[in-house]
């Protein structure tokens, strides 16, 4: 896999904080909750994601309306410009990041972002609810992902989730169940086999008392 070097003049970075589309919830978003970066690299921006769990974005995505990328082949990903179906003013547009599994299926809105810089004191204080709200799906849930590479270790075939109470994987666009959790050990286990995340005693009991601990 070739790289290239870039000097500060070439590069820049910011942040942008996201919404993510609800589930079962006819195209209503999400407060904000979620960050990614804008690489701008010799004026072109890109958005960089790989922290959006099972459909995050695989590689940096040029900021261009309908831009096409492989995600995970056979799936695709794409940026799209449009206003959001809640919005009054319909003339504010944000930038959509959206997947399909394969090129026949249809496309399915994942994130939302505007196209302004968010600064660290802004993180500070919208994070406080995301990481302590009880309703927060992040005080709700455990999830883990991991990319598969392929043997020559350059491109991503597929990936391992873990989500509730199993794990699975995804590879060539086709799922398959590989472990039931049925106690936090068998996560412990879990996440050391397929995600190589070997925990210490202190992060294991970390989890006891917390909604998201398997009992």
């Amino acid at each position: 896999m070739s790289q290239r070097k870039y000097s500060d003049e070439q590069l820049e970075v910011y942040l942008k904080r996201i919404s993510y589309l609800l589930p079962n919830q006819d195209s209503l978003w999400s407060k904000l909750s979620h960050m990614a970066l804008i690489v701008m690299i010799e004026g072109i921006k890109y958005m960089v994601d790989v922290g959006f769990g099972t459909n995050c974005a695989t590689a940096p995505l040029p900021l261009q309306e309908g831009a096409l990328a492989t995600r995970i082949a056979p799936s695709e990903m794409r940026l799209i410009k449009d206003s959001l179906v809640e919005c009054t003013d319909k003339s504010q547009k944000v930038w959509i990041y959206q997947v399909r599994h394969n090129p026949e299926s249809e496309w399915l809105s994942m994130t939302c972002f505007y196209d302004m810089e968010f600064l660290p004191q802004d993180f500070e204080l919208m994070n406080f609810a995301t990481s302590q709200k009880r309703t927060s799906w992040f005080t709700q849930s455990f999830v883990c992902t991991r990319m598969i590479l392929d043997a020559a270790g350059e491109e991503i075939i597929g990936q391992y989730i873990l989500a509730g109470r199993d794990i699975k994987r995804r590879l060539h666009g086709q799922t398959e169940h590989v472990q039931a959790l049925g106690k936090e050990e068998d996560r412990v286990k879990g996440l050391a086999e397929f995600f190589d995340m070997n925990l210490r005693a202190n992060e294991i009991q970390g989890i006891r008392g917390m909604t998201s601990e398997i009992k």
